[in-house]
C-alpha cells in the first residue's frame, strides 16, 4: 500500500489583527496569511488597492460610485473589486477567523469598503 503524505503550508494566523484604515474609517481587520502573503502583507496590499483606486478616479474626473465597488462570488471565493480590478479576496480562513460564515464577512467587508472608499475618494476636478 502507498502511502501519501501531503504538506501544508500552515495558515498564518497574526497575534494582533492587521487593520486597514481607509477614508478615516477602520475598513477591516485581516487575521489571517493567504496566498504565500502573511495578513500584514494582505493589509498592505488592500490599502494599497484602495489608495490606487481612489487616485485613478481623482485623475480620470470619475468619482467613484457604490456601483463600482461589488461582491464577485462566481469563482466561490468572495472577491471584492472596484472597476473589476481586484482588491481583496475573502477566504474561508478569514471566516473561521473572524467566527463568521464566508458569506457573512464578505458582505460586512464588501459593505464597509463601499463605505470608505466613497468617503475616501476625491471629487474629480474639471481640466480647463
Amino acid at each position: 500500500m502507498l502511502l501519501v503524505t501531503l504538506i501544508v503550508p500552515p495558515i498564518a494566523f497574526a497575534d494582533e489583527p492587521e487593520v486597514v484604515f481607509f477614508g478615516g474609517m477602520e475598513v477591516l481587520r485581516i487575521r489571517v496569511g493567504w496566498n504565500g502573503m502573511t495578513p500584514r502583507q494582505r493589509a498592505q496590499a488592500t490599502r494599497e488597492r484602495l489608495l490606487t483606486l481612489s487616485e485613478k478616479a481623482g485623475r480620470a474626473k470619475h468619482r467613484v460610485t457604490a456601483e463600482d465597488i461589488t461582491l464577485d462570488v462566481s469563482s466561490g471565493t468572495p472577491q471584492i473589486r472596484a472597476g473589476g480590478a481586484l482588491v481583496l479576496t475573502v477566504t474561508s480562513a478569514d471566516a473561521k477567523a473572524n467566527n463568521m460564515s464566508l458569506d457573512a464577512l464578505a458582505r460586512i467587508w464588501h459593505e464597509r469598503m463601499r463605505e470608505a472608499i466613497l468617503r475616501a475618494a476625491p471629487v474629480p476636478v474639471d481640466e480647463p
